[in-house]
């Protein structure tokens, strides 16, 4: 798959997905049920974009409050 400047995009599977966020599968799927990530289906399959996921864990990240101001 090609974003908008033409680069291949890579997709994970669920597997993938779960490996890379550190959840078991059941939790991937929970997401997917929940529309808490993007994801495309291939064929019935799904799949998901890495910079999705990247941007996903940007968008969650909570700040940590520095005692060191």
């Amino acid at each position: 798959m090609t974003d908008s400047g033409g680069f291949v995009t890579e997709l994970l599977t669920i597997q993938e997905l779960s490996q890379t966020l550190k959840i078991s599968r059941v939790t991937a799927y929970r997401m997917v049920e929940h529309r808490d990530i993007p994801f495309c289906k291939v064929r019935g399959a799904l799949r998901f974009m890495r910079r999705d996921i990247e941007a996903y864990l940007l968008q969650t990240r909570i700040e940590s409050k520095s005692e060191w101001k």
